[in-house]
């Protein structure tokens, strides 16, 4: 039987008023645990963590990655600070120099002539690439195999686009029409430029500083990285490839010029895309693919490129 001083205690300690000091107590003790994980020092240290752990900055991870010793992050530490330093002094320097020789920028003139600035080339490319009326000629006189009729060949040679752009398509199409180009003893350049559509058939009708001009005039056939593509004002060949309709002293010795600005005063083509014709091309739509650029430089992808829908009137700036 328990003697009545430990059973005095045991109801004490089961007391309500021992359970409400407990409750209380506990309570003090996560308010402080909270107002300890709210202070500035808890927070900054934990953004801090946060930043090194995820900071692409060279040396700052190791501050704070785990495992290392107390010296190893001291040494990052230091190496962090003397860079900062020294980016600090650097932007320092260059400020020092750029305040004692200011780079000043004044207008030479607002009288320059726009009759002394080039006019850009301007190359159009059609979307479609393989003539389809050209395809079905050269289908018929090729030699072939006898399981392969004009019109399948003439498919085939739609493998040409992804070779033009240094691509691999069909492999099994590619061995066939590369046998059939073997057998008739011709190449895959030689192919590529037979097929392709003439693009001077797309220019209906072309204004040159609003006078009606002849566009065989305008235009020569060039090749570009878009293929055969036809191309105003550009002189980046050394012979020109115009018609041989154009008298060769009317070909310009120097880039066209314009005198004023609008469009009035530029270049307008009237294009056709010749739907009839279509038979290979990268896009499911039709249209052209324009490319801007300066007239001693070869229309590649660093030129500005427009696209042209079917149908409308564009006007580019």
């Amino acid at each position: 039987m328990p003697s009545l001083s430990t059973s005095k205690r045991t109801m004490k300690r089961n007391s309500p008023k021992a359970d409400i000091f407990t409750i209380t107590r506990s309570a003090k003790v996560k308010k402080r645990l909270i107002k300890d994980d709210t202070s500035l020092k808890s927070i900054f240290i934990k953004h801090f963590r946060n930043y090194c752990d995820n900071s692409s900055l060279h040396g700052v991870y190791y501050i704070t990655k785990p495992g290392l010793s107390k010296w190893e992050r001291r040494f990052w530490v230091t190496v962090v600070c003397l860079s900062l330093l020294s980016a600090v002094i650097l932007v320092w320097v260059n400020w020092i120099q750029s305040q004692k020789t200011r780079t000043v920028t004044l207008l030479e003139t607002t009288f320059y002539p726009t009759s002394n600035v080039n006019f850009p080339a301007i190359t159009l490319c059609n979307f479609n690439k393989i003539s389809k009326k050209k395809a079905l000629e050269l289908a018929k006189t090729l030699k072939k195999p006898s399981s392969i009729n004009d019109t399948e060949l003439a498919n085939l040679f739609k493998v040409t686009i992804n070779y033009s752009f240094g691509m691999r398509g069909n492999n099994t199409e590619f061995q066939i029409l590369d046998s059939i180009l073997k057998t008739n003893e011709m190449s895959w350049d030689g192919l590529l430029s037979y097929v392709q559509p003439n693009c001077l058939d797309m220019a209906i009708k072309c204004f040159w500083k609003g006078s009606d001009t002849r566009c065989d005039g305008l235009f020569q056939t060039i090749n570009s990285s878009e293929g055969t593509c036809c191309s105003f004002n550009y002189y980046g060949l050394e012979k020109n490839n115009y018609p041989t309709k154009k008298l060769q002293y009317t070909v310009p010795k120097r880039p066209y010029r314009i005198t004023g600005s609008g469009f009035q005063t530029g270049l307008s083509v009237l294009l056709d895309p010749l739907l009839d014709d279509y038979f290979g091309s990268f896009f499911d739509s039709i249209g052209f693919r324009v490319l801007i650029h300066d007239s001693y430089d070869f229309p590649d992808e660093n030129a500005e490129t427009k696209m042209l829908n079917f149908g409308r009137e564009t006007f580019l700036k």
